[in-house]
Parts: C-alpha cells; sequence; structure tokens
C-alpha cells in the first residue's frame, strides 16, 4: 500500500525495494532489495550502501545464492 501511495501522490520517499543490479559486490545481473529513492516516476536512484567488511562480505554470499538460484532456472 505504501508503495502504490508513492507512486500515486508523487511523494518522494527512501524504500526497500527489489531491483536488477548488474553489478551488486561483484556479481552481475541479480535482483536484490536494497534502499532506492522512489517516487511516482518509479526509481530516481539507488542509494549506496555503506557496509563494514562482514557486512559486505554477508551481502556478497546472499547475492551469490540468488544468482546461482537464476542459473539454475536456466
Amino acid at each position: 500500500a505504501r508503495i502504490v501511495d508513492v507512486i500515486l501522490h508523487d511523494q518522494r520517499s527512501i524504500m526497500t525495494i527489489c531491483s536488477r543490479h548488474t553489478n551488486l559486490e561483484g556479481v552481475s545481473d541479480v535482483t536484490m532489495a536494497t534502499p532506492h529513492l522512489f517516487g511516482g516516476d518509479g526509481v530516481i536512484m539507488k542509494v549506496p550502501l555503506k557496509l563494514t567488511e562482514t557486512e559486505s562480505e554477508a551481502f556478497r554470499r546472499s547475492a551469490n545464492v540468488i544468482r546461482a538460484a537464476i542459473d539454475n532456472l536456466s
């Protein structure tokens, strides 16, 4: 409901939504939920993540799991 409200009323809001990333932590062509500035026209920009090395490694592992699942579908 919040996403629809943001779109309908062109309210710019930072929201965690899924989008395709061409390169995310070294993993190519994967869709993951990350913070985005979002408005009436959809995604305006991706909000950069400031992660510690431990967080970055965990994020990379998650992206690799999703990439492997995508690869197994084809």
